[in-house]
């Protein structure tokens, strides 16, 4: 038979028997009537009476393997992070099926929004459990990317433009930089940008990445529909 155990942990294999009575040999020469399992192995035990008969038993091997999840599962270090940003386990996302963070919040990420320490205790589906902290700084506000645009037509310029906020609490909370990504190979580094589309219509995805002063980033992405009016159209009679 096959076990999991936790790392860290400790499982006593008890055979509740007395050692007045019974002898006991355990896999590695133990004498006692328990055993203390920490590692992965296999263990088994044989027993035998004191009696003139000698009359012994040896128990069935029993496979042990030792999860790690409590030692490779972690928040990461310490870090530096915006207001606004998600905080969620650095490694071991995959196999944690259950959370509980310092505000009672049972989701997989959280918002940080002041500096501070923050714990989570995450579980597997073992049952084996990590408790971590983690010290947050904060160097800024999170910014929330946005923009508007006109109707878009083949051949025809339009204006994207940037409708970004930062709530400014801290000294970089200002918007300077802007990457446009049109979604058909171009791109363009100001906060505006006057866009003609060429080639044919359809839908393209357009995305805008934004940064502060301080680092602190966010993107936004759109879908568009670019008309094409051209290609239904003939100057023939």
């Amino acid at each position: 038979n096959d076990f999991k155990l936790c790392s860290g942990d400790t499982f006593r294999w008890d055979t509740k028997l007395s050692s007045n009575e019974y002898k006991f040999k355990w896999q590695d020469g133990s004498t006692t009537s328990y055993y203390d399992i920490t590692k992965s192995g296999l263990y088994f035990v044989t027993v035998s009476d004191k009696s003139t008969n000698q009359c012994y038993i040896k128990s069935d091997t029993v496979s042990i393997i030792i999860d790690n999840y409590p030692d490779s599962t972690t928040l990461g270090p310490d870090i530096i992070m915006c207001s606004g940003d998600k905080l969620g386990l650095y490694k071991g996302q995959e196999e944690t099926v259950s959370y509980l963070w310092y505000n009672s919040s049972t989701e997989p990420e959280i918002v940080i929004t002041t500096p501070g320490s923050y714990w989570v205790i995450a579980k597997n589906y073992n049952g084996c459990i990590k408790r971590d902290t983690i010290n947050i700084s904060i160097k800024g506000t999170k910014p929330v990317a946005d923009f508007i645009y006109d109707n878009v037509c083949i051949g025809q310029g339009s204006l994207f433009k940037d409708k970004s906020t930062v709530n400014k609490v801290y000294a970089g909370d200002e918007i300077n930089y802007w990457l446009w990504n049109f979604g058909d190979g171009t791109t363009a580094n100001s906060q505006d940008y006057l866009k003609t589309y060429t080639g044919t219509g359809g839908n393209y995805n357009v995305k805008l990445s934004i940064k502060t002063i301080a680092g602190c980033e966010d993107v936004v992405e759109k879908t568009i529909l670019v008309y094409d009016i051209f290609s239904k159209f003939t100057t023939s009679i």
